[in-house]
């Protein structure tokens, strides 16, 4: 946090099932989900950082 940033965030794309496993076994929530302009659906996670 020498940076100043709190929470580290990334998007996915529900198609990618082991990156969703490994982010939420490290601890990132899902924030949000959503269908972009191509009406693919998104998934947005987060984690706060130490």
């Amino acid at each position: 946090m020498q940076q100043g940033y709190t929470t580290g965030q990334t998007k996915m794309m529900n198609t990618w099932h082991e990156m969703l496993i490994l982010n939420l076994k490290n601890g990132f929530d899902i924030m949000r989900m959503y269908t972009d302009a191509k009406g693919r659906h998104r998934i947005v996670l987060e984690k706060k950082l130490r």
